[in-house]
């Protein structure tokens, strides 16, 4: 059953009434489908129609309304911050820590997303994702905005990997933020010191693990994470 403008019902076998518009572009006959009617009415038909006789006009081959939903699906599975989540939720299947990702998440949500979110990952380009960084940088955050560029960057790396970007743009960020100043802890270098520094590792009113790992720091002279670490096999008790 014709319409108008080459748009047309197809009466399948099945009964099912679908419509189609036949049109030339190039040279070439082609064939552009719009749905089921009645789940598509004349109107909307006719409306679609006329938008791929604009596309047409200008010499664009018309996107079916599946072809464009499946363009948008695509779209949206390439900006940064559907590319992010994904690259979350691997780290998550690797068991890394909840309160790990749960901080990343924090970051991200709230300095990198509301910028570039919804940006597609090609379109970012270094200075895009610099001027996200020097937002955090300028709040005085140096160690944040560095924690963030690391994070961008393997969220870049991933989106490379899985075949979303080209290249990781924080790549070019080196040596374009703020160093990091180093800060020094003071450390016991009187004997007179240790008895108060003793005292106050017995007195401590934290977490009893904690304390006893202070106890035992001092009577055994190892690192941090070699304390954390032992095993009971290391211990001579004797």
């Amino acid at each position: 059953m014709k319409d108008t403008d080459g748009l047309y019902v197809e009466v399948r076998p099945s009964g099912k009434k679908i419509w189609r518009m036949r049109y030339g572009i190039k040279q070439v006959d082609n064939i552009l489908t719009f749905g089921e009617y009645p789940a598509v009415s004349l109107k909307d038909a006719r409306t679609m129609r006329d938008e791929a006789k604009k596309r047409i006009a200008v010499g664009i081959k018309p996107e079916s309304p599946k072809q464009a939903n499946r363009a948008a699906e695509v779209q949206t599975q390439n900006t940064f911050s559907y590319i992010a989540q994904e690259w979350i939720a691997q780290r998550r299947k690797e068991h890394r820590s909840d309160k790990t990702l749960s901080g990343i998440e924090s970051r991200l949500r709230r300095l990198v997303l509301p910028f570039i979110g919804n940006m597609e990952m090609e379109q970012i380009q270094a200075q895009t994702l610099l001027s996200v960084i020097k937002r955090i940088e300028a709040k005085g955050t140096v160690e944040t905005a560095h924690r963030v560029l690391n994070i961008c960057g393997q969220i870049f790396r991933y989106a490379v990997v899985t075949g979303r970007a080209s290249r990781d743009p924080s790549s070019d960020l080196k040596g374009a933020l703020l160093s990091v100043k180093a800060r020094h802890f003071s450390t016991v270098t009187k004997s007179k010191d240790i008895g108060p520094l003793l005292l106050a590792c017995e007195g401590y009113q934290g977490s009893k693990v904690v304390r006893i790992g202070l106890l035992i720091s001092a009577l055994t002279f190892v690192r941090p994470g070699e304390l954390r670490q032992m095993e009971w096999i290391e211990i001579d008790f004797d």
